[in-house]
């Protein structure tokens, strides 16, 4: 009799303990609120994730600013003996100048060709930290003309430049001979659309 109940209760053990797992599964797994409703029939079509055909964009670059007077006289200070090439890059103001150069020089270059002509001089434009180095290679007559034109180039009634010292020039490229200049703005980051030659 003994043996009996002993079979019996080790045959209903196994049901016993899988039913109890299931009941604590289900009050696991189970959520206790309203579960949100699908959309019953989702259009494959609209649900792709969109694609592109044009990279992105980089991210934009932050302006230059204005820098204080006295903080960029102290700049002068510091770097007016050294070499131009010891001087760092500032990341805010070398770029925005280096466009300024490129824009003065084409400007320089319309004035001083004739208007059919196709833009025939080669810019390097490099700034640093308070000054830039600029070399402009072109024809000999039309390379005349952009030095002529660089030192007359204002913003509103004051001159672009600070300083405008042409050195020596890297060897004569196949484009003409080469112009360089050592140059600092009195005006820092100056609307490009007041920029003008003087007179």
């Amino acid at each position: 009799m003994l043996d009996r109940r002993r079979r019996l209760l080790e045959w209903l053990l196994a049901p016993a303990l899988a039913i109890a797992a299931i009941g604590l599964q289900f009050a696991i797994d189970v959520p206790h609120h309203a579960m949100l409703e699908r959309d019953p029939d989702p259009d494959p079509e609209t649900d792709k994730p969109a694609t592109t055909t044009t990279p992105p964009a980089d991210p934009p670059r932050e302006p230059a600013r204005r820098r204080e007077a006295e903080y960029t006289e102290r700049l002068r200070e510091a770097w007016v003996d050294q070499p131009i090439a010891d001087e760092p890059r500032d990341p805010r103001f070398a770029p925005a100048h280096e466009t300024l150069l490129l824009a003065v020089v084409r400007k320089a270059e319309a004035a001083a060709s004739p208007a059919n002509e196709p833009t025939a001089a080669k810019v390097e434009a490099r700034c640093h930290t308070i000054r830039c180095d600029l070399q402009v290679c072109a024809p000999a007559k039309l390379s005349e003309g952009i030095a002529e034109r660089l030192p007359q180039f204002v913003i509103g009634r004051v001159s672009l430049w600070h300083e405008l010292r042409e050195v020596q020039a890297d060897p004569a490229r196949d484009v003409g001979p080469c112009r360089r200049w050592i140059v600092d703005f009195a005006v820092e980051s100056p609307d490009l659309k007041r920029l003008r030659i003087k007179g």
